[in-house]
């Protein structure tokens, strides 16, 4: 069980997060920005190597981004259509790492119990990052489900 103000806490710890990559990027310090993202989605006791990579795809796709002004986000079709889900008639596995954050958790369990043909999975020892952390679990799952 949490303790008073957990979830209060986790969702302030994405926004922040969310935030903090936001102003970077705003204020035009792609460092900063790559450097929030990587704190926020990688593991404390993630690998530098790992952060590196992470780092280096994060990097990559701001300097896309930059000068971008014909960007819109799309409307999320969950939002549009909550009933949407709930006709989708196909397998589908929502899997999410054992450490990752709570809301995403979550999220997983609610997407797997909302598609009629969806199972969840959670995948021991990873965070966001499943199929960089945990590459082997991450294969044997999604084979497995496959088959």
């Amino acid at each position: 069980m949490l303790g008073p103000g957990a979830e209060d806490r986790a969702v302030s710890e994405l926004e922040a997060a969310w935030e903090a990559e936001e102003a970077a990027l705003q204020r035009g310090d792609i460092d900063a920005a790559v450097n929030a993202v990587v704190d926020a989605w990688t593991l404390p006791d993630a690998s530098k190597a790992l952060r590196k990579r992470v780092a280096a795809m994060q990097r990559r796709a701001f300097e896309l981004q930059v000068g971008e002004s014909t960007a819109v986000e799309a409307p999320d079709p969950a939002e549009q259509r909550p009933d949407g889900l709930a006709q989708l008639d196909v397998p589908a596995l929502a899997a999410v790492g054992e450490r990752d954050k709570r809301d995403f958790r979550e999220g997983a369990e609610v997407l797997a119990r909302t598609l009629p043909r969806g199972s969840h999975a959670v995948i021991e020892g990873a965070g966001r990052l499943a199929p960089l952390e945990t590459p082997g679990a991450f294969r044997e799952l999604v084979l497995g489900f496959l088959r």
